[in-house]
């Protein structure tokens, strides 16, 4: 009798640690859900992230490449213009230059507001001599003197 009493005290031993097993396990299967959760919302939260930054490095790229096409489409437009406008301020200084008569004087000043009015970005025009004095200008009013500026070569 003495060896089924052991056995029960053995048994309901056993069966207590079962009870603290299972309560144990119990709480860890009832937080585990919420911790299998939690990190799935973190994944997924990181990979949002790294979904949007792809997405905004690819824009950023796109936007970079847009700029750059767009200065280079204006680099040639400007160049375009500039070369127009040297090789008219070449003609009408040799005009000027080899004629400084008033009607020559005249026919250049009109030249250069031809050129002026078909281009918005230039502001006005003019020709000096080699003191800086100005023979014709396109602008409103005075011209300025420009005698004493160093772009002035003598």
């Amino acid at each position: 009798m003495l060896c089924i009493i052991r056995a029960k005290a053995r048994w309901a031993r056993r069966r207590g640690r079962g009870d603290s097993v299972s309560k144990r396990r119990s709480r860890v299967s009832y937080q585990h859900p919420l911790l299998l959760w939690a990190g799935l919302m973190g994944l997924l939260a990181l990979a949002a992230a790294v979904g949007a930054y792809q997405l905004y490095r690819a824009e950023l790229g796109k936007i970079r490449e847009s700029n750059e096409r767009t200065a280079d489409t204006y680099q040639i437009i400007t160049l375009g213009v500039l070369d127009g406008l040297d090789a008219l301020l070449q003609r009408a200084g040799r005009q000027y230059l080899e004629h400084p008569d008033a009607d020559n004087l005249w026919l250049t000043e009109q030249i250069l507001r031809e050129r002026k009015a078909t281009n918005p970005q230039i502001m006005d025009l003019l020709v000096t001599d080699a003191e800086g004095a100005i023979g014709v200008w396109t602008g409103p009013g005075q011209p300025p003197a420009i005698g004493d500026q160093d772009y002035i070569r003598h």
